[in-house]
């Protein structure tokens, strides 16, 4: 006797589309952006180490890099592509080619904006953060926008929430990591002195897969399951939602627990958190 199912929704997975090719003109335009992004994200993290003996910007560069290992995952789930064709690629994973530009990209947004985010918690307070939100949307939006118009990569599948060929919904998951991020290095601070900080690195793309899994579920089970255009939409705006209440929940809770004056106390150098531990 056959298997009996109560509900079936899963059917083929949907195919990239493997028969694009990269446009090396805007694949190299592409990677001078994210490059000047990089560049510039890289510079306000020295800046900081210099003003204030913290590594913890350095350090959250270089985890910003170590993300991209994370890109074939998010993009298999959530149906991304990147053109074979590419004049670097770096390497392949899970049958995902990946271009060069990924690890700039990365490496200015997920490093560089956790940067900007925990800087903003300890100068501002929590509500630097949910000001900082839109700001961070409104930075990726253009590269997004740039990238799919010119197939350097592109989303396939019935994707929520398109606007000009891009799914949206990508932003709000997105720029939840350096949120996150920022609120957990913020709590894990006096610890984090001497080598022991190091576990900055490994712990930034923690985080990234993390909160890709926490907030994009939704989103990712509709697109790879045979469902009505009308569940993909709703799935698409239950991960806005979701990210969306998650930020102000967090801001909230941070106000209740820290109060306004230990929210926004300043960063300490290095030097005086490990004096202190001692």
């Amino acid at each position: 006797m056959g298997a009996t199912h109560i509900v079936s929704t899963v059917g083929s997975l949907p195919q990239p589309p493997e028969q694009l090719t990269m446009s090396l003109g805007w694949e190299r335009l592409y990677t001078g952006a994210c490059l000047m992004a990089f560049l510039a994200m890289s510079a306000n993290a020295f800046r900081l180490w210099r003003a204030q003996r913290d590594t913890i910007p350095l350090l959250l560069i270089a985890g910003g890099a170590l993300c991209v290992f994370l890109e074939p995952m998010v993009d298999v789930l959530g149906l991304c592509w990147y053109p074979r064709g590419s004049s670097f690629e770096i390497f392949e994973l899970l049958g995902r080619p990946i271009p060069f530009l990924v690890l700039p990209g990365y490496t200015f947004f997920m490093g560089g904006l956790t940067v900007i985010a925990l800087h903003r918690l300890e100068v501002v307070g929590p509500k630097g953060l949910l000001q900082l939100y839109p700001v961070m949307i409104l930075l990726e939006l253009p590269f997004e926008i740039l990238a799919v118009r010119t197939e350097v990569y592109v989303y396939y599948g019935q994707q929520p929430l398109r606007i000009i060929d891009f799914p949206v919904w990508w932003l709000f998951v997105n720029t939840m990591v350096p949120v996150i991020a920022a609120v957990l290095l913020r709590a894990m601070r006096p610890w984090l002195v001497g080598p022991v900080a190091l576990i900055v690195i490994p712990f930034l793309p923690a985080v990234d897969a993390g909160v890709n899994a926490a907030l994009a579920w939704p989103t990712w089970t509709v697109l790879n399951s045979d469902v009505p255009t009308a569940v993909t939409q709703l799935a698409g705006l239950l991960t806005c939602g979701m990210a969306v209440g998650a930020l102000v929940l967090l801001v909230r809770a941070l106000e209740g627990r820290l109060g306004p004056a230990a929210a926004a106390g300043t960063t300490t150098p290095d030097s005086e958190r490990e004096a202190a531990l001692r």
